[in-house]
């Protein structure tokens, strides 16, 4: 009885993906396909996803991202709390707010590690000499 309000939005690229983005609620991620992109763009734009990790590190990606911020609200532990979760962003504006400004306060632990650097370039250092 929901379908009519199901609907599905053409490619949007760049700045136009980042605004849409920015209005939501609620980012759901999924289990079946890796994260990576679409939750470090989100992050930037301080939107909360839901996620539950899996036995593959495609569903992990979004979970370390928080778990690296100290961020653990968002993180669901079986498909009922996955529920849960994305019902209280969608429904509690000062929850929703208060998860927002968590990650707007830590997010530069993701994008801002000069640590992630040396690591990268130590590996280079060790694998290509």
């Amino acid at each position: 009885d929901v379908v009519e309000r199901i609907h599905f939005l053409p490619y949007q690229g760049g700045q136009n993906f980042l605004h849409l983005l920015s209005l939501c609620d609620a980012v759901l991620d999924t289990t079946h396909f890796a994260g990576c992109s679409t939750t470090y763009k989100a992050f930037s734009v301080a939107a909360p996803i839901v996620t539950m990790p899996g036995a593959f590190s495609r569903s992990r990606v979004t979970s370390a991202c928080y778990r690296k911020m100290g961020i653990h609200d968002c993180i669901a532990t079986n498909r009922e709390d996955f529920v849960k979760i994305a019902l209280r962003l969608g429904t509690d504006l000062e929850w929703r707010n208060l998860i927002s400004g968590r990650i707007r306060a830590s997010r530069g632990v993701l994008y801002e590690n000069p640590e992630v650097l040396r690591e990268l370039e130590q590996f280079f250092i060790e694998k290509c000499t």
